[in-house]
C-alpha cells in the first residue's frame, strides 16, 4: 500500500492534467449530455403527472374486508401450527404479550416522560 504522502504527491502532479482534460471537453459532448439529462427529466415528469387514468379508483394499497377476514383466519391457523411444531416451550400468545409489554416499556423509556418531568422540576426550582 502506498503511503499517504506518495498518494498526495501523485494527486498534485495529476490534478493539472485532469483539469486540462476537463476543460478541453468538446462543447458538442457537453451539449449532448445536457440534452440527454433534460430528456430524462422530461420523461420522469411525464411519468409522474396525474393523467386521471384511475377510472376504477384503485389505490396503491388495496384492502378488501373479505380478504382481511381470510387473512386473520390464516394468521391464526399459522400461529397455531407454529406453536404445535415448536413444542411446549413455545406459547405464542404468552410470547406476544411479553414482547408487547417489553416494547411498551422500551418506548416509554425512549420517550423519557420521567426524565423530562425531573428536568422540569429542577428548572422550576431555579430562582
Amino acid at each position: 500500500m502506498q503511503s499517504l504522502s506518495t498518494m498526495v504527491t501523485m494527486l498534485l502532479v495529476c490534478s493539472p492534467w485532469l483539469a486540462s482534460a476537463v476543460l478541453r471537453e468538446p462543447p458538442s459532448m457537453v451539449e449532448a449530455i445536457a440534452s440527454r439529462d433534460a430528456a430524462l427529466h422530461n420523461e420522469m415528469r411525464s411519468i409522474m403527472e396525474d393523467d386521471g387514468d384511475d377510472s376504477t379508483g384503485a389505490k396503491l394499497l388495496q384492502v378488501d374486508n373479505a380478504d382481511s377476514t381470510n387473512e386473520a383466519s390464516y394468521m391464526e391457523d399459522s400461529a397455531a401450527s407454529l406453536s404445535s411444531a415448536l413444542g411446549p416451550r413455545w406459547i405464542g400468545s404468552e410470547l406476544e404479550a411479553d414482547a408487547k409489554a417489553k416494547t411498551d416499556v422500551l418506548m416509554r423509556g425512549i420517550a423519557g416522560h420521567h426524565a423530562l418531568g425531573a428536568l422540569n422540576r429542577m428548572l422550576g426550582a431555579l430562582p
